[in-house]
């Protein structure tokens, strides 16, 4: 591995060393009790909305709704908006191939924790991009990892194969990296985990 690669790899350690301390000051302090009654999102996604407001550690809930981004019916996806850190939307084609199965539990509890990373994100200098994207990559792979270890049913390698799907697979933009290199960049960091027994 070259030096350029380790520095990246180190990098990230500390980013999510420094975001696991986060939130689990952010638990002990209280801040991360969420109130579980009711929801104003889809019905669908409730048990990945509880999972959401009982590990994000966030102030607020967050409530995940169905709608289309930008008016288009054929994205199969999820997304936030910058002047709405309560939402977390889908398309209604994600929905329907979450709830056709094509996209599982886990998958979803990954796009979700990637949205949630948007959130956590709104108002950064940096906001936008590539590297928001990867970051937020991370930052889902380390929510579904807390929830896991928390008791929930989440399988990682298959979390993580949603950038294998072949409806999901889309080439580099000036907006996103690719798929296959998303799922490459997260398949590397769960074979660190595994190599130090996390």
């Amino acid at each position: 591995m070259c030096k350029h690669h380790r520095i990246i790899h180190r990098v990230i350690d500390v980013v999510l060393g420094l975001m696991v301390a986060i939130s689990i000051a952010a638990t002990l302090s209280g801040c991360g009790t969420m109130s579980m009654n009711g929801s104003n999102g889809d019905p669908t996604f409730s048990d990945l909305e509880a999972m959401l407001n009982r590990e994000s550690g966030m102030n607020q809930q967050i409530s995940i709704v169905v709608g289309h981004l930008y008016g288009d019916e054929t994205n199969v996806g999820a997304y936030t908006l910058a002047d709405d850190d309560t939402h977390i939307y889908v398309t209604p084609p994600m929905k329907r191939w979450y709830e056709q199965g094509i996209v599982t539990h886990s998958m979803m509890a990954l796009i979700v924790g990637h949205e949630l990373g948007h959130i956590s994100h709104h108002g950064k200098a940096t906001r936008g991009g590539p590297s928001e994207e990867i970051f937020s990559d991370y930052y889902g792979l380390l929510f579904i990892e807390e929830a896991k270890s928390d008791g929930y049913s989440i399988n990682l390698r298959e979390a993580i194969s949603i950038w294998r799907l072949p409806q999901r697979s889309a080439p580099a933009s000036a907006s996103h990296p690719s798929s296959e290199s998303r799922y490459q960049r997260l398949k590397e960091k769960l074979d660190q985990w595994e190599r130090q027994g996390k």
